[in-house]
């Protein structure tokens, strides 16, 4: 799942591993399918992105794992797939 790339990337302080893994978050969003949802996502993303390149890894890892929770929620509650569930 692309969120522990992001909070494994956040865990070692490793701002490269952070990016790429929000890009990929970023890039699986679907406005088409949820514009509002997709607008929060994309901000919180930013806001996490900034964060990282501000030196600040605990508040994206408080997030990710909130936002990684959530999708395991639903995804065990219905047919739903979190963004990139082959990892």
């Amino acid at each position: 799942m692309t969120y522990d790339a992001a909070l494994r990337g956040c865990i070692e302080k490793d701002p490269n591993r952070v990016a790429n893994a929000l890009d990929m978050l970023q890039d699986s969003l679907r406005p088409e399918a949820g514009p509002e949802l997709a607008r929060a996502l994309s901000e919180v993303y930013a806001r996490c992105r900034q964060q990282i390149q501000a030196g600040d890894f605990e508040e994206p890892i408080r997030t990710l794992q909130e936002l990684r929770d959530t999708w395991v929620k639903i995804k065990k509650q219905s047919a739903i797939q979190p963004p990139d569930s082959a990892d």
